[in-house]
């Protein structure tokens, strides 16, 4: 009989346990779904495939999604542009304006006779992607199909329709025959250059058809060190890539970038050697009017009132214009001479700086031995130097 007060306490408590576990299983997670990128295809497809997707995300019941117009207005009122918002960056910051606790983002491209729909989906709180999913289809008629699959594997819900046939990833038939699929993502700087074969072909994620065979491929992007590696392509195969992108100047950048303040230097010197010319032109200019000005004037004051002295007059008054005229430009060129000067020092201390930059990296390790003789002391010996 005592037994049962303490038995009533524990089914109490199993009671609110379950009843708090319930309620915070039932909570949905906060969902926004931003604008879907359009690559090789309309925007007005792209901006309707994020609405299909967000229509088909509030009918699986599994998250809360913020309208879009609600969602426009927040960012409008914010003065913020959410087109274009293909890095988690991005992502990150508008879910923390919209207090979302996941942001969904998106592309839909098309390659050759393929269509792709990617979506990602990223925690707002941590900045980590935490599902990416991606379907294939060959046209736009089936995108609705492709977005069901799509929700179907984030939601973790699948929906099965008899009208449903999605055409997913086939790694034996993608693309036309002799190619296959390079996808290349840059982490620590996205929309990063890529060539392929010393051709530049795009910017990351990347993906597109390449000849099937071996390749050299490119990572760049300004401030960060490039990435050359070498990738086999297999026919109808995709090749995936992930590429860590590292700050810093490469040799390849340095040299670059010395290039590009030489021809400033040499630029800027051309510029401030022609100011200074036309300024000495200018100079000579007006001393000459004035010379002429100050002989006409002797002649006018020795000449009494008649009509030629009107007319030495108005010569003077001219010849005077002319000189102000000239020794204004002089003082504009001047001007202008040392504006490019101080571009061009800027210019030349940049080349100084990144010529040495790009010697230290292409510097390799060496041991050189030099023989030397000395004809004083008649002695002979060896020079041993070690760069590294």
């Amino acid at each position: 009989m005592k037994l049962k007060p303490l038995l009533l306490v524990i089914a109490s408590c199993i009671t609110v346990v379950s009843g708090l576990y319930a309620a915070d299983a039932s909570k949905k997670l906060r969902v926004g779904v931003l604008d879907f990128n359009a690559k090789n295809v309309t925007r007005m497809d792209a901006s309707a495939a994020s609405d299909i997707f967000r229509s088909e995300v509030v009918r699986s019941g599994k998250y809360d999604v913020i309208d879009r117009n609600n969602m426009d207005q927040i960012l409008q009122e914010q003065a913020f542009q959410q087109t274009g918002c293909t890095e988690t960056a991005c992502a990150v910051k508008i879910g923390k304006m919209l207090n979302m606790e996941v942001m969904v983002y998106g592309t839909l491209m098309k390659v050759g006779t393929k269509m792709f729909l990617t979506v990602e989906m990223v925690s707002v709180e941590s900045g980590k992607i935490m599902r990416s999913e991606r379907e294939t289809f060959t046209s736009i008629d089936k995108l609705e199909e492709a977005i069901r699959a799509v929700v179907g594997k984030l939601t973790g819900i699948e929906v099965v329709r008899a009208e449903s046939k999605i055409e997913r990833r086939d790694t034996t038939s993608i693309g036309t025959k002799g190619t296959g699929l390079l996808s290349i993502k840059s982490v620590g700087a996205n929309d990063a250059k890529v060539f392929i074969d010393g051709k530049e072909k795009g910017r990351t994620p990347f993906l597109q058809e390449v000849a099937k065979g071996k390749h050299s491929v490119k990572i760049y992007t300004e401030g960060f060190l490039m990435r050359t590696f070498e990738t086999v392509i297999e026919e109808g195969k995709t090749q995936e890539i992930t590429v860590a992108l590292a700050r810093g100047v490469g040799a390849e950048e340095a040299k670059v970038r010395s290039d590009e303040a030489f021809e400033g230097v040499v630029r800027n010197g051309i510029i401030t050697g022609g100011c200074l010319l036309a300024m000495t032109g200018c100079l000579i200019g007006g001393n000459a009017a004035i010379d002429g000005w100050s002989t006409k004037l002797a002649d006018y004051q020795m000449d009494y009132v008649s009509s030629s002295s009107t007319v030495k007059g108005d010569e003077l008054e001219s010849m005077n214009a002319t000189a102000n005229v000239l020794f204004s430009l002089a003082e504009t060129t001047l001007v202008l001479s040392a504006a490019f000067l101080v571009w061009g020092a800027y210019d030349f201390f940049n080349y100084m700086y990144f010529n040495d930059l790009s010697m230290r990296e292409n510097r390799k390790k060496a041991l050189i031995i030099i023989p030397s003789y000395n004809i004083f002391t008649r002695t002979a010996g060896l020079t041993v130097s070690l760069n590294f």
